[in-house]
């Protein structure tokens, strides 16, 4: 009986935890780092993506549901792309050359940058990858979305079209 406790118990602290980390960011401000351009290796900073709607993924090369989010994430570039919307993904691989190989066996069409200090992922608390912020027109995530599957493709774009003001 014990035994059963304990385990109701950690599974019940595991529930709260992630219910925590799904929430832990929402109606917080995007915090504001340097990211580097993955293509160009220029510098942008997260405050230049105010002003549109972000759909902002961290991923990696060995991640297994990352390579099935990138084709979803050039479904919503391209639906969007006539709105305020951008889809920027952060790659969190350790060597560059893994991100190469990925993106030339799968392409974004949409923006690849780096967080090479990994301040915006440290100060996200990412609990691990994929992880997609929904981040609103004054740099507000609005929505934190954990893992990657066909069935949560809906809540991303209705919480997306309700960002962009599109029915």
């Amino acid at each position: 009986m014990k035994r059963i406790l304990s385990a109701c118990c950690q599974l019940c602290s595991a529930a709260l935890f992630y219910l925590a980390a799904c929430q832990a960011h929402a109606e917080s401000p995007l915090p504001e780092v340097t990211l580097i351009d993955f293509a160009t290796g220029q510098q942008i900073s997260t405050a230049q993506l105010k002003g549109q709607v972000v759909y902002l993924d961290f991923w990696a090369s060995w991640c297994k549901p990352c390579k099935k989010s990138f084709p979803f994430m050039n479904e919503l570039q391209k639906k969007y792309a006539t709105e305020d919307f951008k889809v920027v993904a952060i790659n969190m691989d350790e060597f560059a050359d893994d991100a190469k190989r990925f993106l030339a066996e799968i392409p974004a069409d949409f923006a690849i940058y780096t967080d090479p200090e990994k301040q915006l992922a440290e100060s996200l608390k990412l609990p691990g990858l994929p992880v997609a912020f929904v981040i609103d027109k004054d740099g507000i995530i609005r929505g934190r979305h954990i893992g990657f599957n066909e069935r949560k493709k809906q809540k991303k774009i209705q919480q997306i079209e309700h960002l962009i003001g599109t029915p």
